[in-house]
């Protein structure tokens, strides 16, 4: 899973040894995606993988899955941000580009919450992608799943700090992702 046997949770060449794809590999926008960037899904080696998006939670995820699970491409696509702001009772939506600006913050958010973990962080500059468990027909499925197994396990949602959550995530990503 997560970590190779033996190593620390803060092996910071780990994400590094994930596959580097060809920064030409095909990458397409199934449908059942909606909102998901162009590069939401490839098929590598006969595997379907779907790219994880920019959160904590996600990376964390895709950490547990384990290096046999993961590949990376160069992240050179454009973004865009939404951002709503409330005003009184008003609800005003600006997109635009996503600044470099904008992309430190998601990047140090992902760090953080990785780091709360135990987690090392990864490289910037990426975009990752988890292979598919057998099955699940999109991450947005795999999610689902941990989070239902994660309310089975913490009903009372007591574990709410990533540190708390690495154990028991750890096992429910173990049963995606059996050896």
């Amino acid at each position: 899973m997560g970590q190779p046997a033996g190593s620390s949770g803060h092996d910071t060449d780990w994400w590094r040894r994930v596959r580097l794809l060809p920064k030409d590999t095909p990458v397409t926008t199934p449908p059942g995606l909606p909102g998901r960037p162009a590069s939401a899904r490839l098929q590598f080696e006969g595997a379907t993988y779907d790219r994880v998006p920019d959160t904590g939670f996600t990376m964390l995820l895709a950490w547990l899955a384990g290096l046999e699970h993961l590949v990376r491409l160069p992240d050179r696509e454009s973004h865009t941000v939404t951002v709503t702001e409330i005003r009184g009772t008003a609800r005003i939506t600006h997109s635009g580009p996503r600044t470099s600006t904008d992309q430190d913050t998601i990047d140090e958010g992902i760090e953080d919450y990785l780091a709360d973990a135990g987690v090392p962080a990864p490289p910037r500059g990426h975009r990752w992608y988890q292979r598919l468990p057998h099955g699940h027909d999109t991450l947005d499925d795999v999610y689902a799943h941990v989070n239902t197994a994660l309310r089975a396990t913490d009903p009372e949602g007591t574990a709410i700090h990533p540190d708390q959550l690495k154990p028991i995530l750890t096992d429910i990503m173990a049963v995606l992702y059996p050896h």
